[in-house]
């Protein structure tokens, strides 16, 4: 029996009204197929301005799209409610953006632990797991206890990768995990990307850095702009 993919993709389209530019029309998908089995790394393959952020951010639901299909674990985030998509958020995707965005004032620890108390984990189980990213990505213990919104851009990124590997997600999203960060904590993430492969989480990412994408990709999505009606 063929196993079942955590993510299907069924003629995705989504396009944006550029208001500023007098309602001008921009198609950025244009019928997107894809299966996304568990230990897969599918990277998302094609110049700037495709729509590879684009999709990552439909399937995490925080882009509608204009018709198509977005399966995940059985539910279709094309038509789910917002109440579907957040619960799907707390159980079953985890995504790291390119930039962190959290709460001010809250420490590091408790920011990388949060899924995980999300998921059912005692505070101090949480923070055990939070501490031993932290620890493998290089981040010093002495900015454990403080907010990043003083940290700089890759402590942040490294605060943001942490959180989203604190849980083992059946999918996860990563939209250039490693853009802000030096070869030695790169190398990190490409191996919590092996780990999470080796336990069956599916991963969609998009990775420019061509050492680590042919590390972590298991194949690749190709995608081509758009052809803009005239």
């Amino acid at each position: 029996m063929a196993m079942q993919p955590i993510l299907s993709l069924r003629g995705v389209h989504k396009h944006f009204i550029q208001h500023l530019r007098g309602g001008l029309r921009l198609d950025v998908l244009a019928g997107v197929d894809l299966d996304l089995h568990p230990g897969e790394c599918v990277v998302l393959d094609g110049p700037s301005g495709v729509g590879k952020s684009s999709l990552i951010k439909a399937v995490y639901g925080t882009y509608r799209v204009d018709g198509g299909h977005i399966v995940v674990a059985g539910t279709d985030i094309a038509v789910a409610g917002p109440r579907a998509i957040m619960a799907l958020r707390r159980t079953t995707i985890g995504h790291v953006s390119q930039f962190l965005r959290v709460v001010p004032r809250v420490a590091a620890l408790d920011i990388v632990a949060e899924p995980a108390r999300a998921r059912g984990d005692t505070p101090e189980v949480a923070r055990g797991k939070a501490a031993d990213l932290l620890r493998r990505l290089n981040l010093p213990e002495k900015l454990w206890s403080l907010p990043p919104a003083t940290f700089s851009g890759g402590e942040q990124q490294r605060v943001n990768i942490a959180r989203g590997f604190v849980v083992d997600w059946p999918l996860l999203l990563l939209d250039e995990p490693t853009a802000s960060l030096d070869a030695e904590n790169a190398a990190v993430v490409a191996q919590l990307i092996d780990e999470a492969k080796d336990r069956g989480t599916a991963i969609l990412a998009i990775c420019h850095d061509g050492v680590l994408r042919a590390r972590i990709a298991t194949r690749l999505l190709p995608m081509k702009r758009v052809e803009q009606a005239a």
